[in-house]
């Protein structure tokens, strides 16, 4: 793990503790072990998820095959026998109809060949459970007879429904950041056919690792759009995807001029209330909240159903924030509003910022050029908490839910209209009555505009 990852761990670590980031820093220092029994593919596969989502955030995370000493806490799941002593041991089960994650041991009787995005899916509550107690956060955070999820209730489909192929169309991915990770790094685990492009103007940095699976260290300085289609390469052979290493706007020409469905992993509300102002005809988009839960939201064109403008207004929070960054980078509020950094707004940063070059900026977004100053130390400010980086298991939930949730709306057009909003929190497990099915806001920003909607009309009516 690299200093950067680690800052990046740190200071959310801190946050939630609410806790200096020297002793944030110790506790990360933490060590857990994942143990599963041998022949038990489930147990396996959801064990080996889980600790590739941690081995971005512990110090050091042991397998059956590389167990390691010391550990604060351990992994046992179905029918393994705990092997650390000393260690808390958190108990998890996992079959086709759920998961169970908690310090209460229960036994599973038959072993069961659970598909592999419901190992993913179940993993991520798990590396919840393990962070939880490994790091020995504060009770009230998760349940305290542990997180149960019921794969019968939600997602809710015969096991046979992953096993159909499906077609999926042209998919055009905003964004390869956390998000974008977590979500193609789920659809491996889907038989899925299509092709699309990756659209990101940016180039990976150590700070992004600590959340991000399809990225090593290797990648940095690479543009992210080309390290996740590589990746995609190997992992969905029948889903090509074009790197596109720039904006969505400029993106147009290349993707035929119109975005049939668009998938949004971008990193803040404005931005995706920009993406939905060019007017794709479908989207999926799905989001985290610092360190405690995700959003998942679907919207086509020509329904009463909310848009990403509706979803993510402008608040007070983010016009306060807007107004503390653009006073930390030197620049105006009016700048901050554009998606990414210009060369005019990058020379007054860089007066500011001396030790950083204006030719490095261009194209960054304000976001992310913030939350790279707040990792290296070079500005503290108390609305950090507005750019915390996630733990990977975090974004990887986000990337789960919305692979799953286009999987299975390609095969039940119907399912669109059960919901097209949910928030779910990883420490805590799925709850289906928060599932909503959002209208439009009448002062939507977006879809509320008479511009808007007649250009809607004419892109798509026709087609």
């Amino acid at each position: 793990m690299n200093a950067d990852q680690y800052r990046e761990n740190t200071r959310t670590l801190a946050s939630i503790l609410g806790l200096a980031e020297d002793e944030a820093a110790q506790r990360l220092a933490a060590r857990v072990q994942i143990s599963w029994a041998p022949g038990d593919a489930a147990a396996e596969r959801t064990g080996r998820f889980v600790a590739a989502q941690l081995a971005r955030t512990f110090a050091a995370v042991g397998e059956p095959e590389a167990p390691i000493a010391g550990a604060e806490a351990e992994l046992v799941i179905n029918n393994a026998i705990p092997r650390c002593l000393g260690a808390i041991p958190v108990f998890c089960t996992i079959n086709t109809h759920g998961l169970y994650c908690g310090l209460k041991p229960q036994s599973i009787s038959v072993a069961a060949d659970v598909p592999s995005i419901l190992c993913l899916l179940g993993s991520c509550f798990a590396a919840a459970q393990l962070t939880h107690h490994g790091l020995r956060l504060p009770a009230g955070r998760v349940a305290r007879d542990g997180v149960r999820v019921n794969f019968d209730e939600w997602p809710g489909v015969p096991e046979h429904v992953w096993r159909c192929e499906t077609e999926v169309g042209r998919l055009d991915f905003a964004g390869a950041g956390a998000v974008g990770n977590a979500n193609l790094y789920a659809m491996q685990c889907l038989p899925i056919r299509g092709a699309g492009s990756i659209i990101d103007p940016k180039l990976v940095t150590r700070g992004i690792l600590n959340r991000c699976l399809c990225f090593e260290e290797y990648h940095v300085n690479s543009p992210k759009a080309q390290v996740l289609a590589k990746f995609a390469r190997t992992a969905l052979p029948h889903f090509p995807l074009t790197p596109l290493t720039m904006t969505v706007q400029q993106a147009r020409e290349p993707v035929g001029g119109e975005f049939e469905c668009m998938v949004v992993g971008v990193d803040s509300r404005r931005a995706r209330r920009n993406l939905q102002m060019e007017v794709p005809r479908e989207v999926f988009d799905a989001s985290t909240t610092g360190a405690e839960e995700i959003v998942f939201h679907h919207n086509q064109q020509f329904n009463d159903h909310a848009c990403m403008g509706c979803i993510y207004p402008e608040s007070e929070a983010e016009r306060n924030f807007a107004v503390h960054l653009a006073d930390a980078l030197n620049v105006s509020v009016e700048e901050v509003a554009q998606p990414y950094i210009d060369e005019g707004a990058a020379f007054k940063i860089c007066a500011r910022y001396p030790q950083l070059r204006p030719l490095d900026l261009v194209g960054t977004a304000y976001d992310t050029l913030f939350r790279t100053l707040c990792a290296t130390e070079k500005l503290k400010t108390a609305e950090e908490k507005q750019v915390l980086a996630p733990f990977a298991f975090v974004s990887q939930l986000a990337g789960c839910v919305l692979a799953i949730e286009l999987f299975l709306r390609r095969q039940d057009p119907g399912r669109n209209n059960k919901f097209n909003y949910w928030r779910v929190n990883p420490w805590r497990g799925t709850f289906v009555d928060l599932q909503q099915l959002r209208g439009t806001l009448k002062n939507c920003e977006v879809c509320a505009q008479r511009d808007y909607q007649n250009l809607a009309r004419s892109i798509w009516k026709a087609r």
